[in-house]
């Protein structure tokens, strides 16, 4: 990894009220989202802030677009992350390896499905078609693909940093994985 986060003990109050709310979600969904040392990656601090308050209505949709843009970014923490929180959802092993190689599966939901044409759409720069997007504004509302529009960015800006830094992933801190 090129820059190498602070320890929890090095961090300001506020930074601490922040990684002790950013431990708590990556803790249960990670399960293994800190460095050896208990420091997270740069990322987690310096991209989401105080962003992570964002309804999250749609998780399975969340996810699904989360491994397109992972798996077209080729970032290991992302994908990683993402990969984990599918298992934990009970998605099959066949599903989770689909999706990280930037395919679309056959067993997708009706939400994961318009979550993973939008994400898809979106990926190269490109245009959400008219019938992606009403589908999208007809399953999820106007707020909620609103959403996935904006998780996509975040997703994207998500990957650039972690690539941009090198986050390993954890356990494998020398670049194993």
């Amino acid at each position: 990894m090129r820059f190498l986060p602070p320890a929890p003990s090095e961090l300001d109050e506020k930074q601490k009220a922040l990684y002790t709310s950013i431990r708590e979600i990556t803790d249960v969904a990670f399960h293994r989202s800190v460095q050896r040392d208990g420091s997270l990656p740069e990322i987690r601090r310096s991209c989401l802030g105080d962003e992570q308050d964002y309804v999250r209505p749609y998780q399975a949709a969340e996810i699904t677009s989360s491994e397109v843009i992972g798996s077209h970014m080729q970032a290991r923490y992302q994908i990683f992350g993402h990969e984990q929180l599918l298992a934990d959802s009970g998605a099959p092993l066949q599903k989770i390896a689909t999706l990280t190689a930037g395919q679309r599966p056959t067993d997708l939901t009706a939400e994961e499905s318009v979550a993973f044409d939008v994400a898809y759409a979106l990926n190269p720069c490109g245009l959400v078609a008219e019938s992606t997007y009403r589908a999208g504004e007809a399953l999820f509302g106007r707020e909620g693909l609103a959403e996935i529009i904006y998780l996509v960015g975040t997703f994207h800006l998500i990957a650039i940093m972690l690539n941009g830094y090198d986050v390993s992933v954890p356990g494998h801190e020398d670049g194993l994985v």
